[in-house]
């Protein structure tokens, strides 16, 4: 009866172990794959497997003057805005995307988010990286800046 318990409390702890550890691992496994220090443009840069029709984006530090701000549908302190940088990419669509990134825990290093567009009705991947203004690229030529 007691081995039997103890087999059982192991097995508990390991799944418990796998479900909170897990998926960091994949994370730290992802990562290794980049380079330990990645430039500015390779941090903005989309893999090429994501899109390799998107042209390379520079790092920015403020907003492109093409930009086109978009008005906020949600309030919080850190990025407290959006806008697009294509004429394909929704004003709705560029703050589902503020409201992804800013719901993952990555901060200054790049990410990979899902976002949902409320004109297509469709989600997109989207790559974003940077530090002070945040430039996502991906979906169909989409290109978002949070800031």
């Amino acid at each position: 009866m007691w081995v039997l318990l103890g087999v059982l409390t192991v097995a508990v702890l390991g799944l418990v172990g796998y479900i909170t550890i897990g998926p960091r691992l994949a994370e730290e496994a992802r990562d290794a794959d980049r380079p330990a220090n990645p430039t500015e443009s390779s941090i903005l840069a989309p893999p090429a497997t994501l899109n390799p029709a998107l042209p390379v984006r520079e790092p920015v530090e403020a907003l492109p003057s093409t930009a086109r701000p978009c008005p906020p549908v949600f309030n919080n302190p850190e990025f407290t805005s959006s806008a697009v940088g294509t004429a394909v990419t929704s004003r709705g669509f560029a703050e589902e995307v503020r409201r992804q990134y800013l719901s993952q825990l990555q901060r200054g290093r790049p990410v990979t988010i899902v976002a949902d567009s409320p004109v297509t009705g469709q989600r997109y991947s989207m790559f974003c990286g940077g530090m002070r203004v945040v430039t996502c690229t991906g979906g169909n030529n989409a290109v978002v800046y949070v800031y």
